[in-house]
């Protein structure tokens, strides 16, 4: 596992180019294939396969939708984390929620960081906590 700062733009687009070419080999199927599934152009494919280029963020969800969560799990490796999975779209509205109420609980954890809290804290809190709240009862109501 490396620290955050070991992490480089880098060594992330060689092992996304490594991961490519290795599950394009697993796959058995040639690269115009695997371009028209992908939606994507044969020498692009190849590009990143060489590691002359990295897909963009956009053309990652693809790349996992066809080589399966088990491509992406492998670059979280990195950090220490595992366990990844695509969520169906239904589930979307949920998901994004509670990402949203854990960025607010971060926010929440930054302020009482020092252990107390002082008037200024407590008013730039105010908004924060309202929107947890309201989240959490936004999030009992589909339930």
């Amino acid at each position: 596992m490396l620290n955050f700062d070991e992490i480089t733009a880098e060594l992330v687009q060689a092992r996304v180019c490594k991961l490519i070419r290795r599950h394009i080999k697993e796959s058995k199927q040639t690269y115009g294939e695997i371009a028209e599934i992908l939606d994507v152009d044969q020498r692009t494919l190849e590009s990143w396969a060489r590691s002359e280029s990295a897909p963009k963020l956009y053309h990652y969800k693809r790349l996992v939708q066809f080589f399966g969560p088990a491509f992406c799990n492998e670059d979280m490796e990195l950090i220490g984390m595992s366990g990844l999975h695509l969520i169906e779209k239904k589930h979307t509205a949920g998901q994004k929620m509670l990402t949203s109420m854990i960025g607010a609980g971060r926010d929440l954890a930054l302020a009482l960081e020092d252990g107390h809290i002082d008037h200024k804290e407590r008013a730039e809190m105010k908004p924060t906590l309202k929107k947890i709240a309201a989240q959490i009862d936004a999030f009992c109501a589909e339930q």
